[in-house]
């Protein structure tokens, strides 16, 4: 059978358009290396993505977690420190000493001999109320003044000290008192026993003595103390005692306190 050329030719036109159109092994392998790749690249930005929400997951719960035993452990140290203010309370119920001061009297009786300027003595002079203003008690720390004592009492009588046939001395019996409760008690400036709220145990830790403060003489010169006692008494009950020089200036007179 002879075929007509044209047939003949658009057959090999089919023929040669058909092995065209279908794909060679290697464009299969190629498009199947690139689906691969991008399947691939599509798991490593999943694979980051959920790497990177689970870290920040396990981030959050680890601050939540340091955020409890931080709240914990503040709520364990509130607890802590109720119950170690509550055994303070009750250590300071069976012993004295442990609990705040709250007041303080300190009550001197002094025979000095000198010559005191009398206009000190004045008991009409208002601002001086009759030496009352004049004198004055300290408590002396180691390196501060630890309260500052008013007078809440005084008289001062002229006395003759025994050697002259005339008046040569003064008698001081006053008392003292702290906290103050004028003017003075008002002002920023607070002393150690108020800024640390100090305990009779804690005072005397601190306290060496107390600097008791008179008139000054008409010389410039110490006066003799021929009788004296000086002891205060905090919070109402407890005792401590000062030894009085026997000669000292009046502005600066220095007691160290007795040790039992």
């Amino acid at each position: 059978m002879v075929l007509n050329p044209i047939a003949s030719t658009v057959i090999a036109a089919m023929q040669n358009q058909s092995v065209s159109s279908s794909p060679s092994a290697l464009e299969v392998a190629a498009r199947t290396h690139k689906n691969f790749f991008i399947g691939y690249l599509v798991w490593i930005v999943l694979a980051t993505l959920v790497s990177a929400f689970l870290t920040w997951m396990v981030w959050r719960s680890g601050n939540r977690q340091q955020d409890a035993a931080i709240a914990e452990t503040k709520e364990r140290t509130a607890k802590l420190e109720k119950e170690a203010a509550y055994a303070r309370l009750e250590l300071a119920k069976i012993a004295p000493l442990n609990l705040p001061v709250t007041s303080i009297k300190a009550d001197v009786f002094l025979l000095v001999r000198g010559d005191f300027f009398e206009w000190y003595f004045n008991k009409d002079d208002p601002v001086l109320k009759g030496g009352a203003r004049s004198v004055s008690v300290s408590l002396a720390g180691k390196e501060i003044a630890l309260a500052i004592l008013q007078c809440s009492e005084f008289e001062s009588i002229p006395a003759n000290t025994g050697i002259l046939e005339k008046i040569d001395g003064r008698t001081f019996s006053m008392s003292f008192a702290w906290p103050i409760g004028d003017w003075f008690a008002a002002q920023p400036i607070k002393y150690w026993i108020e800024r640390e709220n100090a305990s009779t145990a804690m005072l005397d830790k601190e306290l060496i003595g107390a600097v008791i403060s008179l008139p000054p003489l008409k010389a410039e010169k110490p006066c003799e103390i021929l009788q004296s006692s000086f002891f205060i008494t905090i919070n109402g009950s407890i005792r401590r005692d000062f030894s009085v020089p026997k000669s000292s200036a009046t502005s600066n007179i220095f007691c160290p306190v007795k040790k039992d």
